[in-house]
């Protein structure tokens, strides 16, 4: 599965204590969503007050960055979504690189690759952003597999 991301106009809060738990008043991410989906992307890029990348609107965001695989700190206003939390798990476990980082969505943009991270999907490729067409990496396909294979194995 391969999808577009566009940049919401809507910001969340650097540092709010709130933006870790699971709330139902998540009305910016569902704004962002219809604002990215009328853009015709299929998921919206959220940044933070500060202007860093927090997340996506039912997702984390992964990137590849010189054979390290990054995503941002929860101070950034992301959720701690479960299967953010497999990858990290997964990495761990596989000696892999990994590390919380800011990033831009600028800096997104140079990415050696991109993905999402959802419960529902599991990990999803970046193609574009903004219309830019992103790199790809073979990481993101292996992450793929095994986390729809640890949900088969019945975790």
């Amino acid at each position: 599965m391969q999808w577009r991301l566009a940049t919401s106009s809507l910001r969340v809060p650097a540092n709010d204590a709130v933006s870790q738990f699971k709330t139902t008043n998540k009305l910016v991410q569902v704004l962002a969503r219809a604002e990215a989906e009328a853009k015709g992307a299929d998921e919206a890029l959220i940044l933070n007050t500060r202007g860093e990348v927090a997340e996506a609107a039912s997702s984390n965001v992964f990137w590849v960055h010189r054979n390290v695989l990054c995503t941002t700190p929860l101070a950034t206003g992301a959720l701690a979504g479960v299967t953010r939390a497999f990858i990290m798990e997964y990495l761990q476990s596989q000696h892999f690189p990994f590390a919380e980082k800011h990033i831009r969505r600028t800096s997104l943009l140079r990415a050696d690759g991109v993905f999402l991270t959802m419960s529902s999907l599991g990990v999803v490729e970046v193609t574009h952003l903004d219309g830019i067409k992103l790199k790809r990496s073979a990481l993101t396909k292996r992450l793929h597999q095994a986390f729809w294979r640890t949900v088969r194995a019945g975790c």
